[in-house]
């Protein structure tokens, strides 16, 4: 049996619809006409007011006009055949320059649907009704009473300061100039006795030649002290006026504008500090390893505090990768030196371990541990509950609360409860979430703090700015190269978030904020990396952040790790840095005038990846050590300070 296959084709003819005055959407897709409502057994077509049919829907609808929604029958009609149960009124008629009947929904489009254009400028009624976040405006005044008065003591005391160094001189030269002409026209030679003879009996007409001279010199000093006066005064108007121009540019706003905000950087920035550098001095460190009996350390899950109260620093950090991790709990004996007494393996609650906390949550006066954990690509925060002497309970570990950031976490009292709360970056970057403390290790629902729709938050820190002693929180939002502060109220509540734009890039960038010169109020450090090691200081006072730059150090200089203390016993925090990459280790000493010397702590000669450091006083000799760690090293090393200058 053979099978035939046959191949049908056919043609299948269209016509463009043709609308009013024979226009063809062929040709046009501007054609339009009447819209109606057609009734079943089409014998009547009933006419909507003010709505057209077109081409394409968009070309319907911009064609269209409001006429219908003025007019309450009509309303009716599209309700009845539209089969809808939803009821409204027709819009108010008010006085306007766009008629309903006769202007098209893309004439209002045109014109933005705005009756007037205003030229006036209301800076105030335009926050009102946008909120933005900030506003840039400059204010220049000119031709007011208090610019004349100004104006015209400029004029007249550059005019006066010129004229007595210039007028002097000027007159000096103009009367040596005379007196060479004037003895030019008298000169009398050893041959002229005739000639004076004759000139004594001659007549008054030849007397004229020598008159005309004298007015003619004086005709010259006239307008040379007229050149010289104008030459005066259009100096002295260039002076004033560059140096106005030059007054008024310094003075141009740009600032947030809610609550009195004000960014002073802008001209701050351009000078440095002007304070000398006192020599400090830079304590030797002696290098002791710890056996932790890890494999692979986690340098971020890792604390160094005193768990069980006898005033001895502990050690508590996660080791191995992921399925073999293990938590391991070393109490130190003061000397040191440590001795493992709590090791936990990774359970239904610990997973890929990402950072380690220890605070009191329930109240017990007993350590508590808090662990964030990744289970199904998710970060889960569980709390192991104290015993007092380096161990904790494991049935007590649950999960808290969900979130995507991995280190940048507080546990702290906001709201002057005697609870500890928890203050975290969201699950979106740009909110922080506040979960405050319940008193039994459990919290509340958290708070949410919108920083802003662009902003990515990377740093978050707790401090208190403004001395008024309420914490605030303090973000690093590196999208917008600018720092948040939520300023806290007494309730533990957060005033509208003030924006600071920093003057330096955050990229390799960590914030610090901690009081630095002692008087109790705290202040953000800006420790940026990337060509030069440069730290820059902002302090919050009167309504305002006011910057210090300094360049500590003119050579690339990537670090990965800070820690602060106090490293020569001075009571002044100094900053600690690990590098990346090859194993380095600095100190940034502060002095008296709040700048700051490099200490060369260690220097590796392998290489590490992720390194960690912290400060704290592993001898209990009241000098602060410093401990230190990467990634792929099998131990830790503890620098001990020996308490002496070199």
């Amino acid at each position: 049996m053979v099978e035939m296959n046959h191949e049908w084709s056919g043609y299948a003819l269209t016509r463009p619809v043709e609308y009013d005055d024979n226009c063809s959407c062929g040709m046009s897709s501007s054609c339009s006409t009447q819209a109606v409502f057609i009734e079943r057994n089409l014998s009547r077509a009933i006419p909507v007011n003010g709505m057209k049919m077109g081409c394409t829907p968009s070309q319907s609808f911009l064609s269209s006009t409001l006429e219908c929604f003025y007019n309450q029958s009509c309303l009716n009609l599209i309700q009845h055949y539209t089969g809808s149960n939803a009821s409204s009124g027709p819009l108010p008629t008010q006085k306007s320059r766009f008629s309903p009947s006769n202007t098209t929904i893309a004439e209002l489009v045109n014109e933005l649907f705005l009756e007037d254009w205003s030229i006036d400028k209301n800076y105030s009624l335009y926050y009102e009704q946008c909120s933005p976040l900030v506003c840039s405006y400059t204010i220049v005044e000119k031709f007011n009473i208090i610019y004349i008065i100004t104006l015209v003591l400029g004029l007249q005391g550059g005019i006066t300061i010129v004229l007595k160094w210039f007028c002097p001189k000027m007159i000096r030269l103009g009367f040596k100039i005379y007196n060479r002409r004037k003895n030019q026209v008298t000169a009398v030679g050893p041959d002229t006795t005739d000639d004076i003879t004759i000139r004594q009996t001659t007549s008054n007409s030849e007397i004229q030649p020598t008159n005309s001279a004298v007015t003619r010199n004086r005709s010259f000093r006239k307008i040379m002290c007229t050149v010289i006066l104008v030459i005066c005064v259009a100096i002295g108007i260039s002076c004033f006026s560059i140096y106005y121009a030059y007054k008024n540019r310094l003075t141009t706003t740009n600032a947030p504008i809610d609550d009195n905000f004000n960014i002073t950087t802008t001209v701050m920035a351009m000078s440095t500090t002007s304070n000398v550098s006192e020599p400090v001095c830079l304590f030797k460190y002696e290098q002791m390893l710890i056996d932790s009996s890890c494999s692979f350390i986690s340098s971020r899950a890792t604390v160094v505090t005193d768990i069980n109260g006898d005033n001895h620093i502990d050690l508590i950090f996660s080791c191995g990768r992921i399925i073999a991790e293990m938590v391991h709990v070393l109490l130190g004996n003061g000397k040191s030196s440590f001795r493992q007494v709590f090791t936990f393996p990774p359970s239904n609650f610990f997973y890929e371990i990402s950072w380690i906390r220890v605070a009191d949550l329930n109240n017990d006066h007993r350590a508590d541990l808090v662990l964030a954990h990744c289970k199904y690509s998710k970060i889960n925060i569980a709390i192991l509950f104290g015993n007092g002497n380096g161990t904790f309970q494991m049935d007590t570990g649950r999960s808290l609360l969900l979130t995507s950031v991995k280190e940048h976490v507080s546990i702290i009292d906001m709201n002057n409860d005697t609870k500890l709360d928890l203050i975290a970056i969201g699950e979106s970057s740009n909110r922080i979430n506040v979960y405050y403390g319940n008193g039994n290790g459990t919290f509340s629902s958290p708070s949410v703090l919108l920083i802003g729709i662009n902003s990515v938050a990377s740093q978050l820190a707790v401090a208190d700015l403004d001395n008024d002693n309420y914490l605030d929180l303090i973000v690093m939002d590196t999208a917008t190269f600018s720092i948040h502060v939520f300023f806290g109220n007494k309730d533990g509540s957060f005033q509208l978030h003030k924006r600071l734009f920093v003057s330096t890039t955050t990229y390799k960038t960590t914030m610090i904020v901690a009081d630095f010169d002692g008087d109790l109020q705290s202040d953000i450090i800006l420790a940026q990396s990337h060509i030069d090691t440069v730290l820059v200081t902002y302090r919050y006072n009167n309504g305002t952040f006011h910057d210090k730059k300094q360049i500590v150090l003119k050579s690339e200089f990537p670090f990965d790790s800070v820690a602060l203390g106090d490293l020569n016993h001075d009571k002044l925090l100094d900053i600690v840095v690990t590098k990346d990459a090859r194993y380095e280790i600095y100190g940034f000493l502060q002095d008296r005038n709040g700048n700051f010397q490099v200490q060369t702590i260690y220097l590796g000669e392998t290489y590490g990846e992720d390194p960690w450091s912290d400060v704290k006083d592993f001898n209990n000799d009241n000098c602060q050590d410093i401990i230190s760690a990467s990634t792929e090293f099998e131990k830790r090393s503890i620098f001990l300070n020996t308490c002496e200058c070199p």
